[in-house]
């Protein structure tokens, strides 16, 4: 403590009474089969929070509590929606509660000063008609009018590009009437059976009605909004992988400088045929086997079923009852198969024994030679 600190009397009974607040602690109350409840909704810069409480004689008892830790997205609410926000946080949270009591709502907080300015809302939709395209847009005032337009494309468009070419237009016509006169806005997507309007007004502008309709009034938009972007084409430089010199070997008969490595590649090379650019490696007794590099690989493995028996020719072919004659004819002959195999063992090793002693120089020894 600094030493000009002097605990007063002050003091003491301040902290008497935070002694006697932790001594004595809010005990939660249990609620009876259909008591009425009181939910207080609060909120701050920072967070929310909602307490659920019972009333018995005067005196209300904490049931439940709820608070959250507003993210930096959220603390920029107005106290309205952060009010709507703690609501939907403790329905979710306490929806036994909810559903087995009657609940009365108190919120400390001043609603009206944080009301938004009335709203204009924009409501745009395009189409296409035939070979014609068109679209649509309704302002509507916060006294309920409405400002109609309708726009005819004179050139091709997607029914994607007519949706964002009203939207854009809307924008554009938003701005000239409104521009100064709102702080912010917010872009919805509504279903076309809920927006009658703009429906009947999108239609009049794909097929080029030439009238106006009181408010109605129709325009011709001669070339996009937004120019098209020239795109080059950008060839791409193919990467070397462990196929690049058999490649190059087949197609040029290019080969490393060192005549080991060309030796073991012209070798190799004899193995494999290129079709249409694509490398196979060819045997005897088998279909040429198609070559991939390592992404091709990974995504052949990331393909294959976890079952791998499903659907392949040996399952589907399998008959029990011939499998059970060709293991009972294999072992009919398993011990001609077990000679042959030692006959073969045997003429292996021979062939090595002679291989080797061709190597061995005999030396007679004599008498007086000296053997370690």
């Amino acid at each position: 403590m600094g030493k000009d600190f002097v605990w007063t009397s002050v003091c003491e009974e301040a902290f008497q009474k935070i002694k006697e607040q932790l001594g004595n602690p809010p005990m939660l109350a249990k609620p009876e089969d259909g008591e009425t409840l009181i939910l207080y909704l609060a909120v701050s810069e920072y967070s929310i929070s909602a307490t659920l409480v019972k009333e018995e004689e005067g005196r209300q008892s904490p049931v439940y509590y709820v608070s959250k830790r507003l993210l930096d997205a959220e603390t920029r609410y107005i106290s309205m929606e952060k009010l709507v926000y703690a609501l939907i946080l403790v329905v979710r949270k306490l929806r036994p509660y909810f559903q087995a009591h009657w609940i009365e709502g108190n919120a400390p907080v001043k609603v009206r000063e944080d009301l938004p300015h009335p709203w204009w809302v924009l409501h745009v939709d395009g189409a296409i008609n035939n070979n014609e395209a068109g679209a649509e847009i309704v302002l509507v005032t916060p006294e309920g009018h409405r400002l109609m337009n309708v726009i005819h494309f004179k050139f091709y468009v997607t029914n994607n590009d007519a949706e964002y070419e009203a939207l854009i237009n809307g924008l554009k016509i938003t701005l000239e009437r409104l521009l100064g006169k709102f702080g912010s806005s917010k872009l919805e997507g509504i279903p076309r059976e809920e927006n009658s309007n703009a429906d009947a007004l999108e239609k009049m502008g794909s097929q080029m009605v030439s009238i106006l309709l009181g408010q109605i009034s129709l325009g011709i938009q001669e070339i996009p909004s937004i120019p098209e972007v020239s795109v080059f084409q950008m060839q791409e430089i193919p990467q070397e992988t462990w196929m690049s010199p058999i490649h190059n070997c087949i197609r040029a008969g290019t080969l490393p400088e060192d005549k080991l490595q060309a030796r073991r590649l012209r070798y190799q090379a004899v193995k494999y045929v290129e079709y249409d650019g694509v490398l196979y490696k060819r045997g005897f007794n088998q279909p040429l086997l198609r070559c991939v590099d390592l992404e091709e690989g990974n995504y052949i493995l990331r393909e294959v079923p976890e079952e791998l028996g499903d659907g392949s020719l040996r399952r589907d072919s399998f008959i029990e009852e011939d499998a059970e004659v060709n293991q009972r004819l294999h072992l009919n002959f398993l011990d001609e198969a077990i000679m042959n195999f030692l006959l073969k063992l045997a003429a292996y090793q021979q062939r090595i024994s002679r291989y080797f002693n061709k190597k061995v120089k005999s030396v007679p020894y004599k008498v007086g030679y000296l053997v370690l």
